[in-house]
């Protein structure tokens, strides 16, 4: 149904919780609906499943992630947040936070709470040199650093033994399939590579064993 009008027929008389598709433009939600005290993005097995909202609750705004697997993991925003303002990403470790995480926009809460560095203005991809137990997302132990040119990665792939992986691009000009094409990778097995740009739009490949993943 359309709640806007539900909502204005309440009218802050009521606390209401609603559940909506994890595809929701969750800024415009905000936007349009300014009795929202509290925002929830739920994730199991590393994918969006819904979204919560909260209206006319007695606790002030505030949106949180979670995570539903083995354990339930959350993290609530932290507007003073500050993620780092430079670029580091020459770490032991790559972590790919939930897409609870991306979805509701706090990324820049997660990087901050664990230190960690990125390769761009995004928080797809973040670096670090420690790993991070019950970390919300996936990480993975970095193998090798590359610029993306293709006969130096065949090269590197071959050197490593490594004809199957799983491939992540984001922040490319390339899709994962594409690439997989390009390189003649095939998908599975125990490692991880991951395509993007570094903030002077620089592309890299990054190769990884998996070190964690939450379920």
């Amino acid at each position: 149904p359309n709640i806007y009008p539900i909502l204005e027929k309440i009218n802050g008389r009521l606390k209401v919780y609603i559940k909506l598709s994890p595809m929701i433009d969750i800024t415009l939600l905000l936007k349009n609906i300014p009795d929202i005290t509290g925002l929830w993005v739920i994730s199991n097995k590393l994918e969006n499943k819904e979204i919560l909202i909260e209206c006319n609750g007695e606790h002030q705004k505030g949106i949180w992630a979670v995570e539903i697997g083995n354990t339930i993991l959350e993290l609530p925003e932290n507007p003073n947040s500050k993620a780092k303002p430079d670029f580091d990403y020459n770490k032991k470790y790559l972590f790919i936070p939930s897409p609870a995480i991306l979805k509701s926009k706090i990324g820049e809460t997660l990087a901050s709470e664990h230190n960690l560095d990125r390769i761009n203005s995004s928080f797809q991809f973040l670096f670090g040199n420690s790993s991070i137990p019950g970390f919300m997302g996936r990480s993975f132990k970095i193998v090798s650093i590359l610029e993306y040119k293709p006969k130096l990665i065949k090269n590197e792939l071959k050197k490593l033994k490594i004809e199957k992986a799983e491939l992540f691009a984001r922040n490319f000009y390339h899709s994962s399939e594409e690439v997989a094409r390009i390189l003649k990778i095939k998908k599975g097995g125990n490692h991880f590579i991951a395509f993007t740009m570094d903030n002077d739009k620089k592309p890299y490949v990054i190769i990884c064993h998996l070190s964690s993943q939450n379920q």
